[in-house]
């Protein structure tokens, strides 16, 4: 839960106030959740008084399928997408306490689309490369400078690349940072090593975040997102002075419980389930222009596991909503916006990650109702199955779609109509394996089946992902 820049000695000790399960998700330390996999070891050595050591991961498989994103019945296109890229990790830790953090990144990107030339993009970046001091050692204090990630544990307000200065203390229950920072710009050109350092950047964000550990697997947090010029991501170009202010709260946990006594060993078993809990809600203010923007934001839900049976089934339900705006014309905007920072990626009881608001339609919490459903199985201890539904429906009918711009994988070709509120309907199919040590195997299949928002002439669509990383 807490945002981590990970040093040597904190990747040995695994992620910092996260909920842990039963996949060892230790593991996984190095910039804090399972979209970033690193083994529990780094390859070191001793240059005068300094450890240097060095860590990575691989995804030479990453390979995804598109059928139909206009929803439209007679107008189904296909494209394929490959994406193999490399990160490398080196790590100084030098006496008293300073360390330094480098990640590079080499990323192919190559698409093959009907009647289309394929298109081909290299991209070499450096991913994060910031510097770590301690400023306390009564009150464990430090201060990182340079571009590092921030992350959430459901990556819900802010999973991103920063360039920032960021203030980390942590004491007992509680860990606290605090940041100014601008977001990270995507260029152009496949060489991004440090070019787009250079160019203006309008846009600055305060941060702060506290949380609190309520038990060893159950935490509160606080968090407050002041932003400075913002753009407006359902209109892009339409505002682009927006100001925002987030104010949010989180309750999350993961809980064994033992609910009842039995003499029948079923109902014993099914008595004593592990629960997986998760609240979030946020208030955005601030102002658009010369609009006000007054906001609200809520996911909630829960994951039932049979810990006590050998294939661990799980039940999942959840609910998401974000206000939309019923009267454009007055001088409020209660749209909801997330900050733009988000990711919407995490698990329910399986071993991967995944979008949990579709990994095909995959829309922003704005203006939206999300219903999601949700069973699963683990065959074994290392892997999962996982079947999962989505209704959508806008909270008010508008004739735009908001998208994760920054991470959002897929764009769409076709706009609701404005009218009607039901987007649709969407199935999914998860499936992950980590029985071998250091490698994990993704698949992530959506169907789309489109509502009455996007008129009679409407097409199911299709999308499926598979990726392979090895960490090392």
């Amino acid at each position: 839960m807490s945002c981590e820049s990970f040093s040597n000695d904190q990747i040995r000790r695994g992620r910092q106030n996260t909920v842990i399960d039963d996949v060892d998700s230790r593991a996984m330390g190095l910039g804090g959740d399972d979209e970033r996999l690193r083994p529990k070891a780094t390859r070191r050595f001793q240059y005068g008084n300094t450890d240097i050591s060095f860590t990575g991961a691989a995804t030479l498989l990453d390979f995804s399928f598109e059928n139909n994103l206009s929803f439209r019945e007679n107008d189904a296109v296909d494209q394929f997408r490959f994406r193999p890229l490399v990160d490398l990790n080196t790590i100084f830790d030098f006496p008293k306490g300073y360390s330094l953090f480098t990640e590079f990144r080499l990323r192919d990107s190559i698409k093959l689309q009907d009647d289309t030339q394929p298109s081909n993009f290299f991209e070499l970046q450096v991913r994060e490369f910031f510097l770590t001091a301690p400023i306390l050692e009564t009150i464990p204090i430090d201060l990182t400078l340079g571009r590092q990630q921030f992350f959430d544990l459901r990556r819900w307000y802010f999973t991103d690349r920063m360039d920032a200065a960021r203030l980390s203390a942590k004491s007992g229950p509680f860990d606290l940072f605090t940041a100014i920072s601008t977001p990270v710009l995507v260029t152009n050109h496949s060489l991004q090593v440090f070019d787009n350092i250079t160019i203006k950047k309008e846009q600055m964000d305060i941060l702060f975040n506290l949380d609190y550990a309520l038990t060893e697997r159950s935490f509160i947090s606080g968090y407050l997102i002041l932003g400075n010029k913002h753009q407006d991501r359902i209109e892009p170009g339409l505002l682009r002075n927006e100001n925002p202010m987030w104010s949010g709260i989180r309750f999350i946990g993961d809980e064994k419980f033992k609910l009842a006594s039995s003499e029948s060993e079923f109902l014993s078993h099914l008595l004593k389930p592990r629960i997986q809990y998760w609240l979030d809600a946020a208030f955005v203010s601030g102002s658009a222009d010369s609009k006000k923007i007054s906001g609200l934001g809520i996911d909630l839900g829960v994951t039932a596991i049979a810990r006590k049976f050998q294939a661990k089934p799980y039940v999942t339900f959840g609910y998401a909503y974000g206000s939309g705006d019923s009267n454009p014309e007055n001088d409020t905007d209660h749209n909801f916006r997330q900050t733009g920072f988000q990711a919407n990626s995490g698990r329910f009881g399986g071993v991967v990650n995944f979008d949990y608001y579709g990994v095909l339609y995959n829309p922003e919490l704005r203006n939206m109702h999300i219903l999601t459903a949700a069973l699963g199985i683990r065959p074994t201890e290392r892997s999962s199955i996982e079947l999962v539904y989505h209704r959508y429906a806008q909270d008010h009918a508008f004739a735009r779609l908001p998208r994760d711009l920054r991470d959002g994988p897929i764009t769409f070709s076709r706009n609701p109509d404005g009218i009607h509120s039901h987007l649709g309907d969407e199935l999914d199919l998860v499936l992950g394996y980590r029985g071998i040590n250091n490698v994990r195997l993704r698949s992530r299949t959506g169907y789309f089946l489109p509502g009455a928002a996007y008129g009679e002439q409407r097409g199911s669509a299709f999308f499926t992902r598979l990726d392979v990383q090895f960490f090392f």
